[in-house]
């Protein structure tokens, strides 16, 4: 389950920079870390948010 998660939000993660990067004219390495951290934090947010107790992330 989680491996598939994984799975879509890798395909959505470059799907999305790629847009951003041609919307923006932005270059994609710029766009891909911003995007990244931005999906480790919302995999974390769901990590936390699933297991019912809200914890401070360093």
């Amino acid at each position: 389950m989680k491996r598939r998660y994984m799975e879509i939000g890798e395909n959505y993660h470059l799907f999305f920079s790629t847009q951003l990067s041609i919307i923006l004219d932005i270059p994609i390495d710029v766009i891909s870390v911003i995007s990244y951290q931005l999906s480790v934090i919302s995999y974390q947010l769901s990590v936390i948010s699933s297991s019912g107790c809200l914890r401070s992330i360093p």
